[in-house]
């Protein structure tokens, strides 16, 4: 992790959705893809899931150029062709990824604007996939932002439902048709990796509560009404 006043090569590549530059960073071993911008607590992570960048979209002047290619196939895509922030997720979470562990050590940092980690961010993306993705690698439910809330409260039941179906690995039933056994992957209910960013909140922000484990997380997120129907 290194706190940084401007942004860094790697977390301005992630605000625009470069993923082509991303991809040339990931065989540097000088690149950071633990930078933390000190002014906004934004991460790569936040940066791809905030999708703010004006660039990610086609430019004024490039309109007329992009419409007739448009027509010309049969398109109507307004998205920059070289910025694509699905990928740029893809790549950061990707098992063997170069930089893993520099993205582990930032996966629950909260930002300073709204509190919000990535996963919250996550959730809130069309691309539901990332987040399931996210909670793979440890992402926390249970760490609240500025307002109280915590991934837990707004993932979507589908979303959680998919997520915990994937974590069956195996099993199978007995030859007597009743008895069986199910493989769980269960590693994501670990309690989270409590770093030094939110060590450093807490003193700064005594009342603010430090993440629960995720089984208390997981059973809060069942028992809210929407997502009860997952307990049958």
């Amino acid at each position: 992790m290194f706190l940084g006043e401007t942004k860094s090569p790697v977390l301005m590549a992630a605000h625009h959705g470069y993923y082509h530059i991303l991809e040339i960073f990931k065989d540097s071993l000088e690149a950071n893809f633990g930078f933390v911008e000190a002014r906004t607590g934004y991460t790569p992570l936040h940066a791809v899931f905030l999708r703010s960048s004006p660039k990610s979209k086609v430019q004024p002047e490039q309109k007329v150029v992009i419409k007739i290619v448009n027509i010309a196939m049969c398109t109507l895509s307004q998205d920059n062709p070289n910025s694509d922030y699905v990928k740029c997720v893809n790549l950061l979470l990707d098992d063997e990824f170069s930089h893993r562990s520099q993205i582990d050590e930032t996966i629950n940092f909260r930002t300073d604007f709204n509190g919000d980690t990535a996963l919250h961010l996550a959730t809130q993306q069309p691309d539901q996939d990332s987040a399931k993705k996210l909670l793979a690698r440890g992402a926390s439910l249970s760490v609240k932002n500025n307002w109280g809330r915590t991934p837990a409260d707004i993932i979507s039941p589908k979303t959680l439902e998919e997520f915990l179906d994937e974590c069956i690995v195996g099993g199978g039933g007995g030859n007597d048709g009743v008895s069986g056994s199910v493989t769980f992957h269960y590693d994501f209910l670990k309690p989270p990796m409590l770093n030094g960013k939110m060590w450093q909140d807490k003193e700064q922000n005594p009342h603010l509560d430090l993440p629960e484990t995720e089984v208390n997380a997981l059973i809060y997120a069942l028992g809210s009404v929407p997502k009860l129907i997952l307990l049958k």
